[in-house]
């Protein structure tokens, strides 16, 4: 997974109501910056909206899943890309802008506001009019699918800290990751820690192995778990709710002595009731 833009801060985190992170370059010393593809994919949407301006979509396919992903590049000073065009990871798409229009008027900054969705096999996408409640369903936090040395909080080296997640424990000696499951994917350098624990999302089957989705470094990676031919374990996955630590908070009442006052009529009341 490669970053989108290779100079700049994060300017703006993933929530609810924003789906997405913005990245700026502005203070950067950076002028019309190159917009890059986050993986391999094809082009679905190059258009112009409303809101959006100059906005891009690629579908990224996931081999061997039952899920693919979305990217979506929103403000773009300019779009390079035409839809059915076929990209490479990291391939210059389009330049960062500042087009479209801000919700309360204001003039929009300099800025790139990128998406990651986690679709369904066969979801079709078109533009995202019509696809509002879905991008709130299917889009993930892109700070968990990217590597950057970007300023910014969730970037690398900044701890994102999930909760109720099933660790998988490396038994190997030497376990390599991918960027994909399977044999054909990209080798990442180096080896996973033997006897480190990694954030676990899941398995796919691809190449007659069974790879484990591990967060490493603020990055998703894939790893085979297994030795296909004498089946001994090269990663061993926890009970997610082991991980769980709950703490349970004790309140002791006290009685305390309530004084009330008030009037009845022409009367002043004062009740006192002291502690037994």
């Amino acid at each position: 997974m490669y970053n989108p833009l290779k100079v700049g801060h994060l300017s703006g985190k993933f929530t609810t109501t924003h789906p997405a992170i913005d990245m700026s370059w502005v203070g950067d010393n950076v002028v019309d910056p190159p917009i890059h593809a986050w993986r391999d994919g094809v082009v679905v949407q190059s258009a112009f909206e409303y809101l959006g301006g100059n906005v891009m979509a690629i579908l990224h396919e996931v081999p061997g899943a039952d899920y693919d992903y979305l990217t979506r590049y929103a403000h773009l000073k300019s779009r390079g890309k035409v839809i059915k065009d076929k990209v490479l990871g990291d391939t210059i798409i389009g330049v960062g802008g500042h087009t479209g229009i801000r919700s309360d008027g204001r003039p929009m900054p300099n800025h790139l506001h990128f998406e990651i969705w986690k679709i369904p096999k066969g979801y079709v996408f078109t533009t995202i009019n019509g696809h509002g409640a879905d991008r709130t369903k299917y889009a993930v936090d892109p700070q968990l699918l990217m590597s950057s040395n970007m300023r910014g909080e969730g970037f690398r080296m900044v701890p994102i800290t999930l909760s109720n997640t099933a660790k998988a424990k490396i038994l190997a000696a030497k376990l390599q990751c991918r960027d994909l499951p399977g044999l054909a994917s990209i080798k990442f350098p180096g080896y996973l820690a033997q006897g480190a624990s990694y954030p676990f999302y899941g398995s796919v089957v691809v190449d007659g192995y069974k790879w484990a989705e591990l967060r490493v470094n603020n990055r998703i990676v894939y790893a085979a778990m297994a030795d296909k031919t004498t089946g001994a374990a090269w990663i061993e996955v926890t009970d997610p709710t082991k991980e769980i630590i709950k703490t349970v908070e004790i309140i002791k009442e006290v009685e305390r002595p309530i004084d009330v006052f008030g009037n009845l009529g022409d009367l002043h009341i004062v009740i006192q009731r002291g502690v037994k």
